[in-house]
């Protein structure tokens, strides 16, 4: 089959191409680096919320990026740069304000809670893992749960749009290299 006829085929069905980066960056990015828990009994719980918000968000973005016209370069380079930028956020942001346990990781706050505060000064070089295993996973032992609840709203609305961004910058690359051969 030679690479003409793959490119023109190809190029009639963005909205399948979108669809289906858009499902595999929300396979993906949960096995890479998962949103943290907000409470140690979400590990039992589905993770099917973020998952399906990542789905649509990634379709939903990936497929108004495909209908355009094909990105200059500049604006290629932009959403490369952005979505970089974004992930590597999500990243550093999530080994900061949130902790291992478990299997995953769960979301923590900034100010401890006097019992908290306390046993760490007894217990000074105390890791935040060691932390919340001595409190059995009950951040709400530890931290503020407004606090928990503000870090893990930022963490999974900064992972969605790192997920939508990957997807979408992956949409734009085919778009850009069927568009430069044809």
């Amino acid at each position: 089959m030679k690479l003409e006829l793959l490119i023109s085929r190809l190029k009639s069905k963005w909205a399948l191409l979108s669809a289906f980066a858009a499902f595999i960056f929300a396979i993906v990015g949960p096995i890479v680096a998962s949103p943290p828990t907000l409470w140690r009994e979400a590990g039992d719980v589905s993770r099917l919320g973020p998952f399906i918000i990542s789905i649509v968000a990634s379709m939903m973005l990936s497929a108004m990026l495909a209908v355009k016209a094909p990105a200059r370069p500049s604006t290629f380079y932009l959403y490369t740069g952005l979505t970089i930028v974004v992930l590597l956020a999500y990243f550093f942001v999530r080994a900061e304000w949130s902790c291992p346990y478990s299997d995953g990781r769960m979301a923590i706050g900034w100010d401890y809670l006097p019992v908290a505060s306390d046993y760490l000064n007894r217990n000074p070089n105390h890791s935040c893992e060691l932390l919340l295993l001595d409190f059995t996973g009950d951040t709400d032992k530890i931290w503020p749960p407004a606090q928990i609840g503000i870090v893990w709203a930022f963490l999974l609305i900064l992972y969605i749009t790192a997920i939508s961004l990957t997807a979408a910058l992956t949409v734009q690359a085919m778009h850009h290299l069927l568009n430069a051969e044809g």
